[in-house]
């Protein structure tokens, strides 16, 4: 990752008042963890596996019931982990 993203990125999680990150690491965004580290405005969190992550960032975005979040969430793991967690939905 480029330092010119890796500052997009800090300057937009800034943006919209993230204030808590979870990261598992890994070698794809390896230079990002440290900026993140160094932000005084944002808690990191380094957690051992996906789930426990979830589980940590398991708060309701402002304006959502909190269903949506873990909806996109579950669909999100189930194309980069290539499984099958809710199975088809008539709403998508």
């Amino acid at each position: 990752m480029q330092a010119s993203a890796v500052q997009h990125v800090i300057a937009g999680l800034n943006a919209v008042g993230v204030s808590v990150v979870c990261y598992l690491p890994d070698s794809l965004l390896k230079e990002l963890y440290p900026a993140l580290d160094a932000d005084p405005d944002i808690c990191t969190i380094r957690v051992t596996n996906e789930g426990e992550g979830a589980a940590i960032c398991d708060v309701k975005r402002k304006h959502s019931d909190g269903r949506e979040d873990k909806y996109i969430f579950v669909r999100h793991v189930e194309q980069t982990e290539n499984i099958v967690i809710m199975g088809p939905s008539d709403h998508n």
